[in-house]
């Protein structure tokens, strides 16, 4: 990315950010937000509804429970949504050029969903995202990469990230449906990378704290 591009991407970053932890030191906690602290104080290998992820992650930003408002509760949500943007102008400068990625920023910055809902409350989505789009991020990678040991790499982390993102939220297993299907249908050579079944060990790996 052009340094131009860089600088705009990295205002963007910081300004929205500051923005949300503005408005994380001044809205109280929801009944969400409220219920889902219950997990980092009873920390399990999956609780009724939801894996053990967004525990740990409100567990690790307010300090191991020693530093608990609303702004360290929603900490995490801020900086993985600063962390969402950078990915979404990846992925869009990845699959077209660096004026795409940052439009494809700004737009994940104005939408409400990605920006307050999951961006600033502290919600399973707020961590599963980050996993979703870094797994998004991979695919696009090896379906479009002419580096073999690139496309090799991104196979595996495919399984880390759609692991993680099971440990967030369960139904980003749906990332490997859809996944094998675009290959079976359209790149069936894939098929053939020992990688993509260690992606799947991985994930399946990951996998295990939920069935525990």
């Amino acid at each position: 990315m052009s340094s131009e591009y860089k600088i705009k991407l990295r205002w963007l970053i910081i300004i929205s950010t500051l923005i949300r932890c503005i408005f994380a030191f001044n809205i109280e906690l929801g009944n969400d937000e409220v219920y889902y602290f219950t997990y980092a104080v009873q920390l399990d290998w999956n609780h009724f509804d939801h894996p053990p992820l967004i525990g740990l992650l409100i567990r690790f930003f307010t300090l191991n429970l020693n530093w608990i408002n609303e702004f360290s509760m929603r900490l995490g949500a801020i900086f993985l949504a600063a962390i969402n943007t950078w990915l979404i102008a990846k992925i869009a400068g990845y699959l077209l050029n660096e004026r795409t990625g940052l439009i494809a920023a700004i737009l994940y910055t104005a939408s409400l969903y990605s920006s307050i809902i999951s961006g600033l409350f502290i919600l399973p989505d707020s961590i599963a995202n980050t996993f979703w789009l870094a797994a998004l991020g991979s695919m696009i990678v090896v379906v479009k990469s002419e580096d073999r040991i690139l496309k090799d790499n991104h196979l595996i982390l495919l399984g880390l990230w759609v692991g993680l993102g099971c440990l967030s939220k369960v139904h980003s297993i749906f990332l490997w449906l859809g996944f094998l299907s675009y290959i079976l249908i359209f790149q069936r050579e894939i098929l053939k990378n020992k990688e993509l079944y260690l992606g799947l060990i991985l994930t399946a790996v990951c996998f295990l704290p939920i069935l525990f």
